[in-house]
């Protein structure tokens, strides 16, 4: 089995990739620095160079050099900060965004409907996750009332509860998407059954973590 399994690949891509150049190799984007990225390949994960590309991009490589990007199935877009119109790109090819609600913090029923317009904007589906129930409560049916057609979990990563319930209903490509503190990290690490993504405490101040 190739790497690029695991990373989503799939017919549509494989067509995609057949209308380019067959010289060059068919790779996923998985980080993106200034002026290099790391994808991964039927090889493994390599460092390449290039820009204009974002994370979950499908590429082409020559030689370590990016080539061209694929057609983008669904966009994860916010405006740029400044006067311009410009959109910045957060994320490409996603399928499900996971918008998480903490348990700990007050309840922004409005910032929660802005994730959601996010999502649905992106072409992704949404599902809300109701994060450290182990520590808090939110009152699921007003999370429900405000995100009408989206499936909304509880969830505690500390404990394990409701993670089988969450994974039900994720397809493809999953993007993790919340304010600072919500517990993106920990839960992200609860579906993934590992210590993948760094997480750090949460200040007893104003309940933010670390980005």
């Amino acid at each position: 089995m190739s790497p690029l399994d695991h990373y989503g690949l799939d017919q549509h891509w494989l067509t995609e990739f057949e209308k380019l150049s067959q010289r060059t190799t068919l790779a996923r984007v998985v980080r993106v620095d200034r002026g290099e990225f790391d994808a991964v390949t039927d090889s493994g994960i390599v460092r390449c160079t290039g820009t204009g590309i974002c994370t979950g991009d499908w590429v082409t490589l020559d030689s370590f050099r990016l080539a061209a990007t694929l057609p983008r199935r669904t966009a994860i877009e916010r405006a740029s900060a400044g006067s311009t119109s410009e959109k910045q790109v957060l994320g490409a090819n996603v399928d499900t965004v996971v918008v998480t609600v903490a348990s700990d913090t007050a309840l922004d029923l409005g910032r929660v409907e802005r994730y959601i317009t996010l999502a649905w904007g992106s072409g992704a589906v949404p599902v809300v996750a109701i994060t450290k129930t182990d520590s808090g409560s939110v009152a699921k049916e007003l999370v429900l009332a405000a995100a009408p057609g989206v499936e909304v979990c509880t969830t505690s990563a500390v404990v394990g509860s409701g993670i089988d319930s969450l994974t039900a209903h994720l397809r493809g490509t999953v993007a993790l998407i919340g304010p600072s503190g919500s517990g993106k990290s920990t839960l992200g690490n609860a579906l993934l059954g590992g210590s993948v993504l760094e997480t750090g405490a949460t200040r007893s101040a104003d309940g933010k973590g670390r980005h």
